[in-house]
Order: C-alpha cells, then structure tokens, then sequence
C-alpha cells in the first residue's frame, strides 16, 4: 500500500512538473516573440518630400524585421514641436526620427557641415565623415544613421529683386537659422527668426523678405504662391539626418542593430538618386507653373556669392571645433 501511495504522489508530482514546464515554455515563447515597438518622428509634416522619402525608410525596416520590430511615426512637428524633437529623441521620449542639423547644432556643432558638403552619402561613408559623426553623436546619446535627403539644394526665395549681390542684399529681412547666419551677415541682410511652417504666412504678410530652402519643400507647401524669385546658383544642401536614441539602439538585439545599419547604408543611395530627381522637377515646376522668376548670377557675381555662402560658415564652424572639424573637412576635401 506504501508502494502504491509512493507511486501515485509520485504521478502527481510529475504530472505537476510537466505542467508547470509547459506554462514556463508558454511564457517564455511569448515572452521571446514580444514585438519590440519603437517610436518615430518628424521634424517635417508627413506630407513633405523629406518626411515621405524618411517613412519609406521605415517602412522598409518594419517589413524585414519580420514581425520582431515594429516602428510606429507620431506625425510631424504638431506633434512636438520640431526644435524640441532632438531632445525627446536624445532624452527618450521618442526613439527614432528625421530631423535638420541646425536643431541640435548648439550641442554638436560640427553637424552644421552636412549643409556645406556636396559629398553624396556614399562618399561621406567612404571618406570617414560618417564615422566622426557616428562617434560625436555616442557622446550625447545619439545614435547618427545615416541621411535621407542631401541632394535638394538650397535656394534663396525672395520678394525683392537684386542684381548686385554686393549691394541689394543689404537690409532685406531674411528667415535664418544658425547654418547661413554668417552668411546673411555676409550679405548684409537682417535676419529673421520665424519657424518654418510659419514662411508661408511672413512671406505673405511682408513680415519677411526671403527666405532659404530646397525647391522641393517650396512646391510641396505652396510657398510659390506667396514668392516672386528665386536665385541662382544654389547655396547649401537640404539635410534630413536619421538619429536614435544611442540607449534604445544598443538595447537591441544584434540582429535588430544590424538590421538597422544595413537598411540605412542601402537606402541612403536609392534616396539620394530619388531626391536629385524631385529636386529637378521642383525646380523646373516653380520657374514655369509656379510662376517663379529666376535671378541668375554669372562670372564674379556668382563667384563672390558662393564664396561668403561656401567658405565663412565653414571658417565659423571650425572655430567651435578644434579637434573635429580639421579630421571633417579633410574627410570632406576642404583645406579652409
């Protein structure tokens, strides 16, 4: 009977070890196929070139996770606001997002070169250049991806015709931000704060004069409507730099991580060749259908021009980086 009593305590023991097994292999497989889910942003509205060519990215990356990542974007700048997006993304608010360099550039100067540099992406990972900005970003949390845009140039829009870029520049209120202050300085214009989903409405008004931008933002927000020239040749370049919060970034698994790199690296030239494309047709749109008229300058006009646009904010750069900035401008095949 003792034999007996044993042997059944002894089913029941085993049957109990075999269901709490099951249960813990059941928590763990649920556990293990958590979908990991992060949150994205942009600096831009949705329904830009910039922000579409970034969400594709995303999309992209979400359907080779395979189901074990799922990125979600918020929206765009009414959502946070877009000078407050880099720091909930460096603070964790949100994980991932598309942002300009003149953001953050109070805190890591040296991303004002990406305006300065013609350089294609895929030249930039070549040369090194990507690799310093991949190290600035770790210190302050950020995790730099890669960029999105690069081949939209900037133009000067304005409301007023010049012909002496020496002369007619002087006074004009133009919208800035810290990459092309100097240059406006050059100039001799009075710079302007104003957001920039507010130019449409200070062009509008006469609050501002002009404005820099690519021309594909300038058709996609209808800001032609409201402006009378654009000027040649083009200064700067449009920037959509991807960051991550670096924490968040190395709490992926490796997979994820690399995942991450390759898709960014791969798509940097799909993107680059796409935007060049839009740039073009944007620019062709808004001196033809968009009623925009060119003012062009040639020869040592154009030539002083590109100047105080190429080499002073460069020169202001360097001065806030003495260790860096020499390592990117050789990486950039600068010798200012």
């Amino acid at each position: 009977m003792k034999t007996l009593e044993y042997m059944n305590k002894s089913v029941v023991f085993f049957t109990l070890f075999l269901l709490i097994s099951a249960l813990a292999g059941t928590f763990v497989s649920t556990s293990s196929a958590e979908i990991i889910e992060l949150k994205s942003i942009c600096f831009l509205p949705v329904s830009t070139t910039e922000s579409q060519v970034y969400l594709k990215l995303i999309d992209r990356i979400n359907e080779k996770a395979k189901g074990k990542l799922a990125i979600k974007n918020l929206g765009g700048p009414e959502v946070i606001p877009a000078v407050e997006q880099t720091d909930a993304i460096r603070e964790g608010m949100v994980d991932l997002g598309m942002s300009a360099p003149d953001f953050y550039s109070r805190i890591i100067p040296e991303v004002q070169l990406f305006y300065y540099t013609t350089d294609s992406h895929m030249d930039q990972r070549k040369s090194g250049f990507f690799d310093i900005m991949v190290e600035l970003h770790k210190k302050l949390n950020y995790r730099y991806l890669g960029r999105t845009s690069g081949s939209d140039p900037f133009y000067l829009f304005l409301n007023k015709k010049v012909a002496n870029p020496r002369e007619d520049f002087k006074g004009m209120k133009i919208r800035s931000v810290e990459p092309y202050a100097v240059f406006l300085d050059a100039l001799g214009c009075a710079r302007t704060t104003v957001p920039r989903v507010e130019v449409y409405g200070a062009m509008e008004r006469g609050v501002i004069d002009g404005f820099l931008g690519p021309s594909s933002l300038v058709k996609v927000t209808a800001q032609y409507e409201v402006t009378k020239y654009v000027v040649t040749p083009p200064v700067f370049q449009s920037n959509v730099i991807v960051i991550m919060n670096n924490e968040k970034f190395q709490s992926l698994p490796d997979d994820l991580q690399d995942l991450f790199l390759k898709e960014t690296e791969a798509y940097e030239k799909v993107a680059w060749n796409n935007v060049k494309k839009e740039a073009e047709k944007s620019f062709n749109f808004l001196v033809t259908g968009g009623n925009m008229q060119e003012i062009k300058f040639e020869g040592e006009d154009a030539k002083w021009f590109l100047d105080k646009a190429n080499r002073l904010p460069v020169e202001e750069t360097l001065k806030k980086s003495q260790k860096h900035g020499p390592k990117l401008l050789e990486a950039m095949g600068l010798s200012y």
